[in-house]
């Protein structure tokens, strides 16, 4: 099995994700639930069924900050979003599902996991020609990013609470809280001159 397609199921999901999923749908008019909502989750179990052999995209594939990134740092978006990445895949013409509860095992605190067909099930051609592979489907999703992301901000100013809800704030302030306990380990250890047993 491809390490890529592993998925880490024993974590709640945060209050703060299911209150922002909450107050993105309020109750009004059917278009603005439309857009609010992500465009690509399956509500059908057999399409998540079907989808399970289909190629496997993570924020974690385009985050240039993590060891996991499958792009150059230059050419990856700041905190990708698994809604802006499923966006985009649908404007590429697509067959995909949204998963906005699964994460990647090594980013276990940002949510989203998004399942695409990249090759015709039975000719194995490609869908769409521009896109053959895993890492062709990143790059493309790449170049488009930064204008799918204005875009529906624009459309929709509770996509943004929506994003940044899946992309746990808790992920950071353990960064920060390793890195200086790292630094006083460091500083704490070494350099000082071993004393020798009193006579």
């Amino acid at each position: 099995m491809d390490p890529d397609d592993i998925d880490n199921m024993d974590f709640d999901i945060p209050a703060h994700l299911l209150n922002a999923q909450q107050q993105a749908g309020p109750s009004g008019s059917g278009s603005a639930q439309t857009r609010s909502q992500p465009r690509m989750v399956a509500v059908d179990p057999s399409i998540h069924e079907t989808a399970k052999s289909w190629t496997t995209l993570y924020p974690v594939y385009l985050d240039p900050t993590k060891p996991q990134r499958r792009l150059a740092k230059t050419l990856c978006p700041s905190a990708p979003s698994a809604i802006y990445m499923s966006e985009c895949v649908r404007l590429l013409n697509l067959p995909a599902v949204l998963d906005p509860e699964k994460r990647h095992p090594a980013d276990p605190l940002v949510f989203g996991r998004i399942k695409v067909q990249i090759k015709h099930s039975a000719t194995k051609k490609p869908l769409n020609p521009n896109v053959t592979s895993k890492l062709g489907l990143l790059r493309e999703i790449a170049k488009m990013y930064a204008e799918v992301e204005e875009r529906m901000k624009k459309e929709d100013p509770r996509i943004v609470a929506m994003a940044a809800a899946s992309r746990s704030e808790v992920s950071k302030t353990i960064q920060e809280l390793a890195k200086d306990a790292a630094k006083e380990s460091g500083s704490g250890s070494g350099g000082g001159k071993k004393k020798g047993k009193k006579k």
